[in-house]
């Protein structure tokens, strides 16, 4: 994308491309510190909270009889 928007000639269109760019850029980094963060706390915090697991049972309904 970054190559791509060095070679765009109309401005506002550079502009749209650029501003991607900077998102992609944002959601990367973010991903890359929760990674960390998630690496930093250890397995023992991603096991024994739902997560990986399969999904919880529904509520169990009472009917009236």
């Amino acid at each position: 994308m970054k190559t791509n928007v060095a070679a765009i000639k109309d401005s506002a269109e550079k502009a749209r491309w650029q501003t991607n760019v900077d998102m992609w850029e944002r959601v990367v980094t973010h991903m890359d510190r929760m990674q960390k963060n998630m690496e930093s706390m250890g397995p023992s915090m991603m096991h024994g909270h739902d997560m990986g697991g399969p999904p919880p049972a529904p509520p169990a309904e009472n009917k009236p009889q």
